[in-house]
């Protein structure tokens, strides 16, 4: 059977460790059949594919999903990643490209500029800072505890490492993926290349119906479009370069809606900045508990924070790792009910 590899854009080495940028050989991936410029056929009378278990209505279907990403396959080529490859991912994948991803965030974006909140009435004091209701639930909190427990030598270990308390590790954690059990529902290939494909007004135009539009806000959809699609762009050759370097498939790695993944919900620009091998096998892989801790504890580290800083402080490292002053505030309460519970037993 002839084997599909990922192997590494040119100029490049392909070594085995170490962040790089581009596929690199490591990873293979078998499909069985006949293979014409990385497209992937079965043997002739078989009526179905074996890497998939479709019949030919679903080798039809995914031939025809997969040609519906050449144009972004064609960028990639460009940029030095090997179009077979490339072929045989979006061709295993399976889904056809769509503009739905970009359009859930743009029209989010597009209401929060343009349909802001009323302000509040002058002397109306500001509601107290908000927190997700979820993480502060005995049943959610006693998980937390649960976990923290469990894991202690690896949370003090990253506390020696980085200076980040453990409470403030599993309010994270908790935040980010309810301590490891959801990982998302999405698939951060599928949608990085969504975001990253949908890069003018005609693509986008279904999704925006019902929105009211003038000449200065097309124009300003037409910018936030582009500097989101370029930034998708960019992830995505961080995800596959981190697949490739780390040997695991992109076609089944979970992720955010905007394609974030592993425990601690990492952009895969950031893994080679901030990841972290913390279990010592060589690889930084952030479904691994290990890695996911000392990742997410340099990262905080890096960004600012250090041992004893005050409250406002931390609230604003928590802040560089996503941009929610309600995400800020409820890692920092759920830090607090930890310590407050493990004060009082």
């Amino acid at each position: 059977m002839p084997v599909s590899s990922i192997s590494a854009p040119q100029g490049h080495s392909g070594s085995d460790k170490g962040p790089q940028s581009g596929l690199q050989s490591g990873p293979r991936f078998l499909v069985a059949g006949t293979s014409t410029a990385g497209i992937v056929f079965t043997e002739p009378g078989s009526g179905a594919d074996p890497a998939s278990g479709d019949d030919t209505d679903g080798v039809a279907r995914r031939l025809a999903a997969m040609l519906s990403w050449q144009p972004l396959v064609d960028r990639l080529v460009a940029d030095g990643f090997d179009r077979g490859s490339l072929n045989d991912l979006f061709y295993r994948m399976g889904h056809a490209y769509s503009p739905h991803a970009m359009g859930h965030k743009m029209r989010a974006l597009f209401r929060r500029k343009f349909y802001p909140p009323p302000p509040l009435p002058p002397g109306e004091p500001a509601p107290a800072p908000a927190v997700y209701e979820w993480v502060l639930e005995e049943a959610t909190l006693q998980r937390a505890r649960d976990f923290m427990q469990e894991h202690d030598a690896l949370l003090r270990g990253a506390e020696a490492r980085f200076g980040v308390p453990k409470e403030v590790a599993v309010g994270l954690l908790l935040v980010e993926t309810r301590l490891g059990t959801y990982l998302g529902k999405e698939m951060a290939l599928r949608n990085l290349a969504s975001l990253a494909a949908t890069d003018s007004l005609v693509l986008l135009a279904p999704e925006m119906e019902g929105l009211t539009m003038t000449p200065d806000r097309s124009q300003w959809l037409e910018v936030r479009m582009g500097q989101k699609s370029r930034w998708a762009y960019a992830e995505l050759k961080a995800l596959l370069s981190h697949a490739a370097d780390n040997e695991v498939d992109p076609v089944s790695m979970p992720g955010s809606v905007y394609g974030a993944i592993g425990i601690c919900q990492f952009m895969p620009s950031n893994i080679p900045h901030y990841g972290v091998d913390g279990d010592g096998d060589g690889r930084v892989d952030l479904f691994n508990l290990h890695d996911a801790v000392h990742s997410l504890a340099h990262f905080l580290k890096s960004h600012g924070w250090k041992k004893g800083m005050d409250r406002a402080g931390q609230h604003s490292v928590l802040k560089r790792y996503n941009n929610s002053n309600i995400y800020a505030n409820s890692i920092l309460a759920v830090a607090d009910a930890l310590r407050q519970k493990a004060a009082n037993p």
